[in-house]
């Protein structure tokens, strides 16, 4: 297994069919983060609200295809604490390298303002990754925490329609029933653009794994596929 901040992606680095972390119905664990201005925050200081976390980084396509779309659900449920925890970088590269220290990680969560325009609270985990891994590892993944703590939803992909479904209390069976979906994939120039500002190495390595996630992609779809079946079943 590779070291939490790695220096250049590999599909291989991440478990595509499993999800580990706190469940529906479970208790969000207690989870320290750093704020943009540098002190200390506590997840659970914003008990008696609904937090909506959603994971993210400067390099990663399928976080910053939706940053502008989900200012429209944040203005929407103005009763819903929306934070982003920033991670490791999804695809490090010459130009926004693998964070070498908490500095250099800080450093880069607060270019989401000025590159994407990041409107909602920043936080940023610790350099090991340790709310990170906790909560399950993916690049951007979501989970919507009830007002004492619990778990209510979560997704390992982002999807702001799947979002504002769920929040607004019209989302379908199956946006509630899978946890483990396929991504909702940004557009190719999107793509393209985020991982070049990050270097021409993180591009490379990522068109180097695109068969592997591919596959993974179509794992996932059969495995839902089967969930279906056999609950209709």
């Amino acid at each position: 297994m590779t070291t939490y901040n790695y220096e250049a992606f590999e599909s291989e680095y991440y478990d595509f069919l499993d999800f580990p972390g706190p469940a529906v119905g479970e208790p969000m664990p207690a989870l320290t983060f750093t704020n943009l201005a540098g002190g200390t925050v506590e997840l659970a200081s914003y008990r008696g609200k609904r937090v909506l976390l959603e994971t993210g980084s400067i390099t990663c396509p399928m976080y910053v295809k939706d940053v502008k779309k989900m200012q429209a659900v944040v203005a929407a449920h103005p009763d819903v604490v929306f934070v982003v925890m920033y991670v490791r970088e999804a695809h490090p590269g010459k130009s926004i390298p693998a964070h070498g220290d908490a500095a250099m990680k800080a450093a880069c969560a607060a270019r989401l303002e000025e590159t994407v325009t990041e409107g909602r609270m920043v936080l940023i985990d610790d350099l090991a990754g340790t709310a990170h891994r906790v909560l399950g590892s993916f690049p951007n993944m979501v989970y919507l925490i009830d007002a004492d703590g619990v778990v209510t939803w979560r997704t390992n992909w982002s999807d702001t329609k799947q979002v504002a479904a769920i929040l607004d209390g019209t989302a379908t069976e199956n946006q509630l029933r899978h946890d483990i979906v396929p991504p909702s994939r940004p557009t190719p120039w999107l793509a393209v653009g985020v991982l070049l500002r990050a270097g021409f190495g993180a591009l490379m390595e990522f068109v180097r794994s695109l068969p592997s996630l591919l596959r993974a992609h179509g794992e996932v779809k059969r495995m839902n596929q089967e969930k279906d079946s056999a609950i209709g079943g």
